[in-house]
């Protein structure tokens, strides 16, 4: 290609990303209606997940407990 060809499909180039990135709606900025109706009838899940027994047993999972119940805080270091 000449150098007037490639300026050319240069600038087309340019003016094809130009056009497709005004042609993008923005995006809403803020919490919707709907999102205010989703935290009205989730926010008791909310609280039961990150309630104060997130805050105190944030160490020990379930799944990582013997089959006591209890875990070894003392063996592996949790708590001091």
């Amino acid at each position: 290609m000449n150098r007037n060809s490639t300026g050319i499909v240069l600038s087309m180039l340019v003016y094809s990303v130009v056009c497709m990135v005004s042609a993008q709606e923005p995006a809403p900025v803020g919490a919707t209606e709907k999102d205010y109706q989703w935290w009205r009838e989730a926010r008791f899940g909310i609280f039961v997940h990150w309630g104060p027994g997130a805050f105190v047993h944030r160490n020990s999972l379930s799944w990582e407990r013997p089959s006591n119940g209890r875990p070894p805080y003392n063996e592996l270091g949790y708590m001091a």
